[in-house]
């Protein structure tokens, strides 16, 4: 993962360009949100959250109490906080309205494992965990076990197979919102799976990448073994 920090300016263009393609693409939208509903109890960890952290809690099965996200990037939480764009003001002051309390947290994962053990019922990772591969994968999935609960659960969501301009892969992986070495669906779930987690729920969803620009989307629900 770089360690390069992600500029104001592509974070903003990144949560805008989210919102015009859930808005031209709500079948898609939907498939992803609706694996959120799995999300449930007090606590829980949004990992990698970038500045999308506040639109996903409405669609949490439960709404938590506290509610972290933790990124690299300094720059997704100035943008959260700054950004007058409607739906992510709507989204922060529905998380007020509910009463979460908040946590925003610009840490690498790895460097504050021993702070998060044990302390979720639920982990959100959207985009995240397909930015690793081999043993450091491993490593990643052995923090976030060890972050939940006993019976805790992990919702993640990927996606597979990009259509996109050489500059647009190369900026993806400067600011480490990719990797070179793309994993498969597959293989991520075998990953998953073995650093002690069973599936609970597996859905890929085909989207036509002459309009979408991606192969697949796959959402899973895990449970900590």
């Amino acid at each position: 993962m770089s360690s390069l920090q992600t500029p104001y300016t592509y974070i903003k263009e990144h949560y805008e360009h989210t919102v015009r393609v859930d808005e031209k693409f709500p079948v898609v939208a939907k498939f992803v949100w609706s694996s959120f509903r799995h999300i449930t109890g007090d606590a829980v960890l949004n990992v990698g959250c970038g500045s999308t952290f506040y639109d996903y809690l409405a669609h949490f099965g439960e709404t938590p109490s506290e509610y972290l996200g933790i990124d690299i990037n300094e720059n997704s939480f100035d943008y959260m906080r700054d950004s007058n764009h409607p739906r992510l003001m709507q989204a922060k002051a529905d998380a007020e309205d509910k009463n979460v309390k908040v946590d925003l947290l610009s840490a690498d994962v790895f460097d504050i494992a021993s702070q998060l053990k044990d302390r979720f019922n639920a982990i959100l990772s959207v985009g995240f965990l397909a930015t690793f591969n081999g043993e450091r994968l491993r490593e990643l999935l052995g923090v976030l076990h060890g972050a939940l609960k006993t019976r805790g659960v992990l919702v993640k969501v990927t996606w597979h197979g990009p259509y996109r301009t050489p500059k647009q892969t190369s900026d993806k992986l400067k600011y480490g919102f990719d990797n070179s070495d793309e994993i498969s669906p597959a293989e991520l779930l075998t990953a998953i799976e073995h650093a002690g987690f069973r599936v609970r729920h597996n859905q890929v969803l085909a989207c036509d990448p002459r309009t979408y620009r991606w192969d697949a989307i796959q959402a899973c629900v895990f449970e900590r073994a």
